[in-house]
C-alpha cells in the first residue's frame, strides 16, 4: 500500500488532473474538483450528472459549491460524501437527477 502512494504521489507532482479531464461538451454535468490544504493533503472528486447541457451543468456546479462549504483538512471521506448526499437530496427533491463520484482524500502523513 505505501508504494502504491508513493506512485500516486509522484503522478500527481508532475501532471494535473484538470489536464487529463475532457468534458464530452463544452457545459454538462463533468465535474472534476480538487482542494489542497497547507500541509500537503488532498481532496479529489470526480463526478458525472446524468443527462446534458445547461441542467446537468447546473447540478454539477451545485455539487462543487457544497464539496466547497463542507471540505477542510479533517473531513473524511465518509462525513463528506454523507453531507453531500443530504444535500443534493434536498436539491433535487421533486427532480428525477442522478450524479455518480467518487471522491478521494490524499492523506500526506499516512495515516488515513
Amino acid at each position: 500500500m505505501r508504494h502504491d502512494i508513493e506512485i500516486s504521489r509522484l503522478i500527481l507532482q508532475r501532471t494535473s488532473v484538470f489536464d487529463i479531464l475532457l468534458p464530452l461538451e463544452d457545459v454538462g454535468g463533468d465535474l472534476l474538483w480538487h482542494r489542497e490544504f497547507p500541509q500537503g493533503d488532498a481532496h479529489l472528486t470526480h463526478a458525472d450528472v446524468m443527462g446534458h447541457g445547461a441542467a446537468a451543468g447546473q447540478y454539477a456546479t451545485q455539487i462543487a459549491i457544497i464539496l466547497d462549504e463542507v471540505t477542510d483538512a479533517d473531513a473524511g471521506p465518509s462525513s463528506v460524501v454523507s453531507i453531500l448526499n443530504r444535500a443534493l437530496t434536498k436539491l433535487a427533491a421533486n427532480d428525477v437527477i442522478f450524479a455518480t463520484g467518487l471522491f478521494f482524500r490524499f492523506d500526506q502523513s499516512g495515516q488515513h
